[in-house]
């Protein structure tokens, strides 16, 4: 008796944080998918498609948060989106580089720069895409907020629409 009542706690803590870990992993894995179709749509998403590149940007964003499994709702706690299309060539209004970020609590932004520094060439079209959230590993009494995140960048291959 004497033996299980020290063993069981650490257990249910062990049980615990790797139902926990699992769950912030799992979110991981939804997180980077989500990413990665959203830049392979905006990819392949024709700028001239849209009434604008801020609209080119909330749809291949819309696509980014349908593909992760909860949706990234707003109000969702570290939420951070940024999509970004890169053209460092680019000078028209509709075919330059532009970025969309959006906070947990709904603000969008857009400016002319990437969401990251990535490894493609300079001279690249592209688009990239960051997706984030906080989830939390609980072991009993060990709690810790991790930040999540899903990061793509695809290479621009759409024809003109």
């Amino acid at each position: 008796m004497i033996e299980t009542a020290f063993i069981l706690p650490i257990l249910v803590m062990l049980l615990l944080g790797l139902v926990s870990g699992g769950t912030a992993y799992q979110r991981k894995l939804s997180l980077q998918n989500g990413a990665r179709e959203g830049a392979r749509y905006g990819a392949t998403l024709p700028v001239g498609n849209v009434a604008n590149l801020n609209a080119w940007l909330d749809d291949v964003k819309n696509t980014s948060v349908n593909a992760v499994d909860d949706g990234l709702p707003t109000g969702l706690s570290g939420r951070y989106i940024c999509i970004a299309y890169v053209f460092p060539n680019g000078t028209g209004t509709a075919d330059r580089t532009t970025r969309r970020v959006e906070d947990s609590a709904g603000t969008v932004t857009y400016s002319n720069n990437t969401c990251f520094t990535d490894s493609r060439p300079a001279t690249e079209r592209r688009v990239q895409v960051v997706l984030q959230r906080i989830s939390v590993l609980d072991a009993m009494l060990v709690r810790q907020s991790i930040t999540l995140e899903g990061k793509s960048v695809a290479r621009f291959e759409a024809v003109a629409g």
